[in-house]
């Protein structure tokens, strides 16, 4: 037997009860939502990570490559200047008196210039005596026949030729050649 008291309380509790259903499974929704809401950043957050990161990637490359491209620029424009500089040691050893006293010295300037291009990856190729090679070199004098030297071989060098490791010419050399006979 139900007292009519309780009645009225069993009544007033059931509507809470029914009342805290309702708003546990509103906050449930609510929870999956989030949930949603949470997985989808969470998915576009890896994407935009990922996409950020090919970027950053391209990015990097692009970089390595200038950098690259800039190292060999400015190799390309010290071996220049370096050539320029044996060219005019050249033409200073050339006018010396024999015994002068800056012979030795600019001698060792062109050896140590020489070893820095050597390092650098860039030979000189065409020397006295050698046979004359219109590949590496271009005669602009021919002079007579000596005991010591045989036609077509090369008398003086005028400038030096360069070549690089890869055996590309860097510049072609002026020499005087022996006449043919």
């Amino acid at each position: 037997m139900r007292f009519p008291f309780f009645k009225k309380q069993d009544e007033s509790l059931l509507t809470e009860l029914q009342q805290v259903r309702g708003q546990w499974a509103t906050t449930e929704k609510r929870l999956d939502e989030l949930e949603q809401q949470i997985q989808k950043a969470t998915r576009l957050q890896y994407k935009t990570g990922k996409n950020l990161d090919d970027k950053l990637d391209r990015l990097s490359s692009a970089i390595k490559e200038q950098q690259e491209a800039n190292n060999y620029h400015n190799a390309e424009r010290i071996v220049k200047n370096l050539i320029g500089q044996i060219d005019d040691m050249d033409i200073v050893l050339g006018n010396l008196q024999e015994g002068d006293q800056w012979e030795e010295l600019i001698k060792r300037w062109i050896d140590t210039t020489l070893s820095t291009l050597r390092e650098l990856g860039v030979q000189d190729t065409v020397h006295l005596g050698e046979q004359f090679d219109p590949r590496l070199a271009e005669a602009i004098e021919t002079v007579p026949t000596s005991e010591y030297l045989q036609p077509l071989q090369i008398a003086r060098v005028y400038k030096r030729t360069f070549i690089n490791e890869k055996g590309i010419i860097i510049r072609k050399g002026q020499v005087a050649t022996v006449k043919e006979e």
